[in-house]
């Protein structure tokens, strides 16, 4: 049957967002069926108005066939009563232990909501993922009731990044910590039903959904090092994965430095991207330590990542320009940054 997405959709006043039709047969052209605002007939793009209030768009087919969805507009900064109970959600742990947020998604086309957590349980802390629907309500399709917990015999999980893949999959970074203790950048991996997803495997970090790794090659890097760790995610249109975080220079010392990963699709190292998959960067002065904490894919494929420096009781934020081969962006005219902070970052 024909189908409109997102059902519902909650806006502030004069924003945009564009619908998307499937099934039934197309061609499919859209309309304004009440409320204001205004809508593309045959993009799908609506702008809410510049008032608050409920507005329906359709889309129909050639044959007839519609399929309808509402658009909630409020004032830009107000509480959306709409959204869980009165504007808030509560997450919901079913061990009853204390929760620490750390990551939040939503899902560009349905508007679901994924937030990650952690808890501590039986001496080891435990990975908490949520997903609920656009207005706040419990997605009863992911894992037990909206809740999937994820453990490790004798390792700690603690999230730290949380995307969605176009297909509704969810990917989790974080880092993993035993008593040694030893910590491993983690990237993982579920369904769009919260089961972690088998066909995401990695011949060095690992199967089934979960991969643990190293930021510097496998031939120069020990199972398990200090201070490593994913701190952001982004998705290519093509489906690779790129991971920003912080990873060790060497498996002496306790200094570590920003670094990037590419993941394809199925989990493997991109082997075209850096070193096999990884590369490390130097975006702060000598001797300091340094992390990405937040990274974006560009149209052309560079990645512009940032971060922030350490070096004492001196902090620094900085920013990378990366071209799609994990090199520095320094050339020509698409050269990025200046030299007081190595070529390629700002």
């Amino acid at each position: 049957a024909l189908a409109i997405a997102p059902t519902t959709v909650t806006l502030s006043m004069n924003k945009s967002i564009t619908f998307a039709a499937s099934a039934g047969v197309p061609p499919y052209s859209f309309s304004l069926l009440s409320g204001s605002g205004s809508i593309n007939g045959t993009s799908g793009s609506f702008t809410s108005p510049t008032t608050a209030g409920t507005s329906v768009v359709r889309t129909v087919d050639v044959m007839g066939n519609y399929a309808p969805a509402s658009v909630i507009t409020v004032e830009g900064g107000t509480i959306d009563s709409r959204f869980g109970s009165m504007g808030s959600v509560t997450l919901t742990n079913p061990y009853t232990a204390s929760i620490s947020p750390a990551a939040m998604a939503r899902h560009s086309t349905s508007g679901k909501i994924a937030t990650a957590s952690y808890f501590y349980h039986n001496g080891y802390m435990r990975l908490l993922l949520t997903q609920h629907t656009s207005d706040g309500v419990v997605d009863a399709s992911f894992g037990n009731s909206g809740i999937v917990v994820t453990s490790l015999s004798t390792e700690s999980i603690y999230p730290r990044a949380l995307a969605y893949q176009s297909d509704g999959k969810l990917l989790v970074g974080g880092y993993s910590v035993d008593t040694t203790p030893y910590y491993n950048a983690v990237l993982a991996r579920y369904t769009s039903t919260g089961t972690l997803d088998s066909t995401f495997s990695n011949t060095i970090g690992g199967s089934d959904g979960f991969i643990k790794f190293c930021w510097r090659s496998a031939s120069s890097c020990a199972t398990n090092s200090l201070y490593t760790g994913v701190l952001a995610i982004d998705v290519q249109s093509d489906g690779k994965i790129v991971v920003g975080g912080k990873g060790k220079v060497s498996d002496a010392g306790t200094g570590y430095t920003a670094a990037l990963a590419r993941f394809n699709a199925n989990g493997s190292f991109d082997t075209s991207f850096g070193t096999e998959g990884r590369n490390l960067y130097s975006p702060g002065p000598i001797n300091s330590d340094s992390e990405i904490q937040a990274l974006r894919i560009q149209s052309t494929g560079s990645i512009l990542a940032s971060g922030s420096s350490t070096n004492g009781s001196a902090h620094k934020a900085f920013a990378l320009r990366v071209l799609s081969t994990g090199s520095l962006d320094a050339t020509g005219q698409s050269a990025f940054g200046d030299t007081a902070c190595n070529s390629g970052c700002a």
